[in-house]
């Protein structure tokens, strides 16, 4: 039966712990819905409170914040019995509730948009291979899941380490060659295996010299794509991303949506918290500006906490602002390489022409190149965290191996 959920954020009723509890509220479409509550310790003080949620045997959960220690059906349980055996009273219900409309940074379904201009494209034939990489995934899609289905029983028994990542890597044919390319799935134990190719980011070759196509003059909306899809491959591929720019949207009169939509966008396609901005303080009030004037409060998020890291990190006191600098480029860094885009593109959008040039550079060369000039100090410590990645190769629709290992 499908399920819709409603995500709100509570904060325990302890003043001095202000801990934010994570809370998914499951409503069967169509069908009979139970209504109950949850009792709720939480994680940061031990504190019990209780909400009222819908279907709380089967459908709702705590996402993080606290747990559940007990919860009643209104058409079974006596609500007064199990708040008494909690040491609770009617007095002990959240207050401080705020409803959550987000999409999931870590849901990566349908963000890689084939109608947007193609950049993984044969240098050879000129033959755009996105769109077929995308058939191939979907073929195999039904051997991949036989494949994740077997290493999370082995995980469950105790046999594997839990993957933080999917990679899939398949063979595609242009008009004159074969090309691999991969793909990406974050994997959310809660959100159960992918049902659709949609549900991968493709990002693209390990070795972009004959299939990245970036180079050249386009509109800022053009610009735009391009850039999209360049910062999916890069938090699929990466752990840390800088972006420094200038400008994020035109600073004008009416343009507040713009601007507003434009942060989303970075914001919707980077790791927030693996992407380092670097711009200017006059486009940070910009930006606070344009969200006054589209009704979105930076006071309500801050408190919940569910102001996105970069923004967190630019409305503190220790936030780095660059304003001597029109320097525009998008980098990702590496231990080895680094991948990085630049020309005269800030985050706008509209008909201007824009210029683009996409390099790798050894990481070292960049960060003398790039970095220092500036003075902006990068630790590469920051990239040394492992993830643990599935890696699952296929060709022709069949899974030809499927793997677990370590990488940076």
């Amino acid at each position: 039966m499908d399920v819709s959920y409603r995500n709100v954020i509570a904060i325990c009723r302890n003043t001095g712990c202000g801990e934010r509890i994570q809370v998914s509220i499951g409503r069967f479409i169509g069908g009979m819905n139970d209504c109950g509550s949850f009792v709720i310790s939480c994680d940061g003080c031990g504190t019990k409170s209780f909400m009222a949620v819908t279907n709380p045997s089967d459908a709702s959960r705590v996402v993080s914040g606290g747990k559940v220690v007990a919860m009643w059906n209104d058409d079974l349980e006596d609500m007064h019995d199990v708040l008494v055996a909690h040491g609770l009273s009617l007095d002990d219900k959240f207050s401080d509730i705020l409803p959550l409309i987000q999409s999931d940074p870590k849901d990566d379904g349908a963000l890689f948009d084939l109608g947007d201009r193609a950049i993984y494209k044969c240098q050879a034939c000129d033959d755009d291979i996105e769109g077929s990489a995308y058939q191939e995934l979907t073929l195999a899609l039904d051997a991949i899941n036989e494949a994740l289905k077997h290493h999370f029983n082995s995980y469950m028994k105790g046999h594997e380490t839990k993957a933080d990542a999917i990679r899939v890597d398949v063979e595609v044919r242009c008009n004159c060659s074969t090309h691999e390319m991969s793909f990406f799935h974050n994997y959310i134990e809660a959100n159960g295996f992918p049902d659709k190719a949609s549900k991968f980011i493709l990002a693209g070759p390990d070795d972009t010299a004959r299939l990245l196509d970036v180079d050249g003059i386009y509109s800022r909306d053009e610009c735009i794509q391009i850039f999209k899809k360049l910062l999916l491959r890069w938090r699929a591929r990466n752990q840390v991303v800088m972006l420094v720019v200038p400008f994020i949207g035109l600073d004008y009169a009416g343009r507040e949506k713009d601007r507003m939509d434009l942060w989303n966008l970075v914001l919707g396609h980077t790791e927030p918290r693996r992407t380092m901005l670097v711009t200017r303080r006059g486009t940070w009030n910009g930006f606070l500006q344009a969200a006054e004037h589209t009704g979105l409060d930076i006071a309500t998020l801050r408190k919940f906490g569910i102001l996105a890291p970069m923004l967190e990190q630019l409305d503190s006191d220790d936030a780095f602002f660059k304003q001597q600098s029109h320097a525009k480029f998008y980098a990702a860094i590496g231990l080895e390489t680094t991948e990085v885009l630049s020309g005269s593109f800030n985050i706008h959008s509209g008909g201007y022409a824009e210029n683009l040039i996409f390099k790798t550079y050894k990481t070292p060369d960049f960060m003398s190149r790039y970095l220092l000039p500036l003075e902006v100090i990068f630790d590469l410590e920051q990239i040394k965290d492992e993830r643990q990645i599935l890696k699952i190769r296929i060709q022709g629709g069949t899974v030809l191996s499927s793997a677990s290992e370590k990488v940076t």
